[in-house]
């Protein structure tokens, strides 16, 4: 034992064999702190590359449904855009159909997932956000969790004493289940104040919402995820 041979060199004086045993200690703990420093780094790393990869995968999934909510929301926008001109007389080739009258009766939803993707989650409750190594895609990730809240948060206050039109005016509308068997009287809508001035302000409500949460929320998917196929060298066919 290494410990017994420096005790009997340190008895005999021998100070010779206490400093080359000495420095095989000192040289071994090195190496040691060494090669455990290695392993915890290669172990980081590949949780890195799994956390990385995981988060990809999951927002290219994310990327794929946005493309479904921006469809619908657009179509909605423009069915409320069109009643709206219909109301103000400023068209005359408009006609209603019941789809107009779906999107007028559904105008105070906003039912659309906003969300991070649950890496990013994982990542900023344990804190191995400190295992993405790289800065910027760190920072990256951080703020778009920031920004997924700030949008919940402006769908809330978006939300704050909607009208549910159908509700507050059935002489007006008469829902069915789903947009074919919903009924709406247009031309008692175009003549009723109230209810114009109701249907204006959940028009814009929407509009916003469909502008700045949804398209805002795809923007920022989109943004991360090349920062992501950058990092894992991926390319993708247009």
């Amino acid at each position: 034992m290494i410990i017994e041979r420096i005790a009997k060199a340190i008895i005999k004086q021998d100070w010779l064999v206490i400093m080359i045993e000495v420095m095989v200690v000192v040289v071994g703990i090195f190496i040691g702190l060494q090669v455990d420093d290695w392993r915890t780094a290669h172990e980081n790393k590949r949780f890195e590359n799994q956390y990385i990869t995981h988060l990809h995968d999951e927002l290219s999934l994310m990327i794929i449904r946005d493309k479904t909510v921006v469809k619908r929301s657009n179509k909605a926008i423009k069915l409320l855009e069109e009643a709206g001109l219909y109301f103000s007389q400023s068209s005359d080739t408009l006609a209603m159909t019941p789809e107009h009258c779906f999107a007028i009766a559904r105008s105070h939803i906003f039912a659309d997932a906003i969300e991070s993707p649950a890496v990013i989650k994982e990542l900023l409750v344990t804190g191995r956000i400190m295992l993405i190594s790289k800065d910027a895609l760190r920072a990256s990730i951080v703020n778009f969790d920031s920004s997924i809240e700030a949008y919940k948060q402006l769908r809330d206050d978006i939300q704050q004493d909607r009208i549910v039109l159908s509700r507050r005016h059935s002489e007006l509308i008469s829902m069915g289940f789903g947009w074919d068997k919903t009924e709406c009287n247009f031309e008692r809508m175009a003549k009723h104040r109230g209810f114009l001035n109701e249907f204006y302000d959940n028009m814009l409500r929407y509009l916003t919402y469909s502008r700045v949460v949804i398209l805002e929320q795809q923007i920022k998917r989109v943004e991360l995820h090349k920062l992501l196929d950058k990092e894992l060298n991926i390319t993708h066919s247009e």
